[in-house]
């Protein structure tokens, strides 16, 4: 089952916003919050990325390593996304508005994240995962659309603006 990403924020530049919007993405496969702080290296530059993918067992097999890579991937995005909008401006805001369209009842979750955190990369992903899983969205193809939203929105992003972005997930 897919699910669609929707996003909106001020670029600082009058009269232009941001918009990024994609249906019917994959979900690739469920995450939770321990795991997926665990996949997050200390080591910020490409060897603490490397040296945490071979810890963790992806020299075994061919293809589980190739999806665990590819799940580092993900999560480098959005923490790179954060910390790269942490530098812009820390009195910036991240939302994030999950919905699922359940067959009877729909399931929202809402989280408005400030940059404004000592620790904005794991702390974002601390204050996320609770939304996506109650919104049946914690999975990796989610956060990989998130960290491209990220990117795309901090590359049009002004140098003075003060980033506030909305997303919107829908599975």
């Amino acid at each position: 089952m897919g699910f669609d990403i929707w996003a909106r924020g001020n670029t600082g530049r009058k009269g232009k916003f941001f918009h990024y919007s994609k249906k019917n993405r994959v979900d690739r496969g469920d995450f939770s919050l321990p795991s997926l702080l665990s996949m997050v290296p200390a080591s910020s530059g490409v060897g603490g990325v490397v040296n945490k993918a071979f810890v963790a067992g992806i020299n075994k097999g061919t293809t589980a390593g190739v999806f665990k890579i590819a799940k580092m991937h993900s999560i480098r995005m959005v923490t790179t996304g954060i910390a790269a909008l942490h530098a812009q401006d820390k009195s910036g805001t991240v939302s994030l508005y999950c919905k699922d369209k359940g067959l009877i009842v729909h399931t929202l979750s809402n989280v408005k994240f400030y940059l404004n955190s000592p620790d904005p990369e794991r702390d974002f992903l601390r204050k996320i995962t609770p939304a996506l899983i109650k919104t049946d969205l914690n999975n990796f193809g989610a956060l990989a659309q998130i960290g491209i939203v990220l990117s795309k929105y901090f590359a049009k992003l002004n140098s003075s603006a003060t980033p506030h972005l909305q997303i919107d997930l829908t599975h």
